[in-house]
């Protein structure tokens, strides 16, 4: 914890370290392993209880769905070292915990869980934190941008930092990590199992959260966060949807815009997660066609893959300076297509 000293319990807003490291069948570190390990520690068993119908009557288990923290690290020589806040809104009455582990690089997978572990209580060294989280929104990943265009069918994405972590322990009323869509306080998405600390760090981290069936037209989205002290944070992205029986296109560039050598076209669509076909037909100001461009890809958001232009002609020589108009044409295996048209500038 934060005086360095070695404990066998977590108390809430306490600073740790959880180190350990991968063994071989002997017990003994095994030094030649590199790779990632991915941790939850989670807070005390629930007796929850299930009516069953078929029985008539209700059935008795034992969960663990509260967790105090999970991330991921690097293992370097069998060895790793995860820093970590527990919540303020862990369960306060002492218990044993657990801590499971899983470790793999790529060709061994090795896992093991800890029950030794006490949680309760406060710590006697707190952490202070009286900022809020920052909370960044978008939708598919961070290059999308205010008011964009998407599919009926997309994922909500945010990037999320805080000092002492987000709280996605489940513990409180109130304090989940959601997402809210079009002001429907009353129907939140919960995100607490789709959280993901960044490796190495418990100070940042990404939410990935899939949604379907979204109606044509403006939407806003808000993700609220807490993090372990238990203050809150916003961040809220526009998006526009049209769904897949029309394929459009907007936000059509190409950059650096004028170039020299080299430029990108980009564009915003309403089909992520789709192959697409993509030309660029670029003119002189003489209507003459000098150079067209395809390629197909299969964009993981609601922005293209990036087409590259060297500025040549179809027949491999440099064009001169001068302005250029440009048509985009995509179309999908259903054959649906949109156009696009905008400037180049060439500056030799």
């Amino acid at each position: 914890m934060a005086t360095g000293q070695r404990v066998d319990s977590l108390s809430a807003l306490g600073s740790y370290v959880l180190t350990g490291s991968v063994t071989d069948g002997a017990g003994s570190r095994d030094a030649s392993f590199n790779g990632r390990i991915y941790v939850t520690i989670f807070d005390k068993a629930r007796d929850v209880s299930v009516y069953i119908k078929q029985r008539g009557s209700n059935a008795n288990y034992e969960t663990r769905n509260n967790i105090v923290f999970k991330g991921r690290a690097n293992v370097v020589n069998g060895q790793f070292s995860i820093p970590f806040v527990a919540p303020k809104d862990l369960n306060y009455a002492f218990g044993s915990g657990q801590i499971q582990y899983y470790a793999e690089n790529g060709t061994t997978d090795v896992a093991g869980v800890d029950t030794a572990v006490q949680i309760g209580g406060s710590s006697r060294f707190p952490v202070s934190d009286d900022q809020p989280p920052v909370v960044r929104a978008f939708i598919g990943d961070s290059l999308f941008r205010d008011g964009g265009l998407t599919g009926s069918n997309t994922v909500l994405y945010g990037i999320l930092e805080d000092e002492t972590g987000i709280n996605v322990s489940g513990n409180a009323i109130g304090h989940d990590l959601v997402a809210v869509l079009d002001d429907r306080e009353a129907e939140p998405y919960v995100l607490n199992d789709y959280y993901e600390n960044a490796p190495n760090t418990f100070k940042r981290g990404i939410v990935r959260f899939p949604v379907s069936g979204l109606s044509n037209g403006m939407h806003t989205l808000k993700i609220k966060a807490w993090d372990m002290a238990n203050n809150s944070g916003e961040g809220t992205i526009r998006f526009r949807v049209t769904d897949g029986s029309v394929t459009e296109i907007q936000e059509l560039m190409n950059y650096p815009n004028p170039f020299k050598d080299q430029t990108r076209f980009r564009f915003e669509h309403n089909h992520p997660d789709e192959t697409l076909t993509g030309e660029v037909q670029i003119y002189n100001t003489a209507g003459s066609l000098v150079r067209t461009l395809r390629q197909t890809f299969t964009p993981t958001g609601s922005h293209s893959s990036e087409m590259v232009w060297d500025g040549t002609s179809d027949v491999g020589g440099l064009l001169p300076s001068g302005v250029y108009v440009y048509r985009i044409t995509i179309s999908t295996a259903k054959k649906s297509e949109a156009l696009g048209y905008q400037k180049l500038v060439i500056a030799r």
